[in-house]
């Protein structure tokens, strides 16, 4: 019965192995070395979109040939920008740059009009907030937060839902996920931000801890949207390159969500 109950644990749990090192050493060590691990994630992610544009059948027209040679410059831009420098203003010329990626919705045959613009969105302006963030007095202790704070939700929700079960959050969107799943996820989420508060100075604990339920309830959200996304076009993952949880899209779909958040909360801080 708990093997069934597990099946697929265990490639989760190696791929976690090799990653979170990867990922927490990249953000120890900042600056150009972590903004090219986000750019990197970010490219992966933009291929996943096209991938799925290619696979409904949306043949890219004119300028539409060159949506992944955009996303390598926007790529390749962001390690560029951390080197010279990431201002708190840059965030505002990205949500512009966003801005003319959505034209990009455009470029794709009629009958995904906007797809263009949701993959430019969806992408790049946590990428950039996420550098961002890195770069700012206690960036660390803010990066570290988001990355174990959807860790964490991401957990407790697995655990508990598979534990506990009971009635389906939104099974139109999301079939597996449960309300048990996601009061887990909200638990784990408050015990890794009080966690981060307890840590890092540059977090205050009642901040982190007056915070960690409405974001654990955000990444959930984000893991939603992203189902949502898949729903739409009828795949179960959105890649093959992470074993036991398919694409890039599909393992950061929370960070994705409360990324910006953070950024916004130091922005008015």
């Amino acid at each position: 019965m708990a093997h069934r109950l597990f099946q697929g644990l265990l490639p989760r749990i190696l791929s976690a192995l090799v990653l979170i090192p990867l990922a927490l050493g990249a953000v120890g060590a900042g600056g150009p070395i972590f903004a090219t691990m986000v750019a990197l994630a970010g490219l992966v992610m933009a291929t996943e979109f096209a991938c799925l544009f290619a696979d409904a059948g949306w043949t890219a027209r004119g300028l539409g040939r060159f949506y992944l040679p955009l996303n390598i410059a926007i790529a390749l831009a962001l390690p560029a920008l951390v080197w010279v420098g990431l201002e708190g203003q840059a965030l505002v010329a990205v949500a512009g740059g966003a801005g003319l990626v959505v034209l990009l919705g455009w470029l794709f045959d009629r009958t995904g009009p906007v797809w263009g613009g949701v993959a430019g969105l969806y992408v790049w302006l946590p990428c950039f907030c996420l550098a961002w963030m890195r770069g700012q007095e206690g960036g660390l202790g803010w990066v570290v937060w988001a990355f174990l704070l959807v860790w964490a939700t991401d957990i407790g929700g697995y655990f508990a839902g598979k534990l506990i079960g009971g009635p389906k959050l939104m099974p139109r969107v999301s079939p597996n996920k449960t309300w048990a799943g996601a009061i887990g996820g909200l638990v784990c989420a408050a015990g890794s931000s009080a966690v981060c508060g307890w840590v890092f100075e540059a977090l205050p604990l009642s901040l982190t801890l007056g915070m960690s339920l409405p974001l654990a309830a955000w990444s959930q959200m984000g893991d939603m949207a992203e189902s949502a996304i898949k729903r739409r076009f009828g795949v179960k993952d959105s890649g093959r390159l992470i074993p036991g949880h398919g694409g890039m899209m599909d393992r950061v779909d929370g960070l994705v969500f409360v990324t910006p958040v953070l950024a916004a909360t130091i922005l008015f801080l």
